[in-house]
């Protein structure tokens, strides 16, 4: 999954730690209402922290951005 992707590229370009939360349900800045499901998790509302610094963060995007 694309949360795990992004977790094992921050570890390979060096960074400090990284922490995936996810939630049963919530709701973004459109308002539609993002919930996971017994078959379906790619719904899933995650949140992904990262102990990195601003040039870290940069690089992360661009590689994001391929």
């Amino acid at each position: 999954m694309l949360r795990e992707w992004i977790v094992d590229v921050a570890k390979e370009m060096g960074g400090r730690g990284a922490s995936l939360c996810t939630a049963i349900e919530g709701f973004g800045h459109t308002g539609k209402l993002h919930s996971s499901h017994f078959f379906e998790l790619a719904d899933q509302p995650t949140e992904i922290r990262m102990a990195i610094t601003e040039d870290e963060s940069e690089m992360l995007f661009k590689r994001l951005e391929v």
